[in-house]
């Protein structure tokens, strides 16, 4: 209803994080929600720093099909999950 819409028209562009290759289809912010991770089509996971909207590292994956599933692992913002 009215509440949905209401929220949908306050959202805002904060950034653009442009360096996959395919579409994005899945992200996470870590704990201290500082870092976020995207996972993509091109079978990369890219940790960014939000602050700056800076790729901090690219991460390969090994993946040999698309990410769907991306996170980092809890109490610990050096290591994620893919899948």
């Amino acid at each position: 209803g009215d509440c949905n819409l209401s929220f949908v028209q306050r959202l805002e562009l904060q950034g653009i994080l442009d360096e996959h290759q395919g579409c994005v289809n899945r992200m996470a912010w870590d704990e201290t929600g500082q870092l976020l991770v995207s996972g993509s089509d091109d079978r990369q996971a890219i940790i960014w720093d939000y602050a700056s909207k800076k790729m901090r590292t690219v991460v390969a994956t090994g993946h040999n099909m698309n990410i769907f599933g991306v996170r980092f692992l809890p109490n610990d913002p050096t290591r994620i999950v893919t899948g």
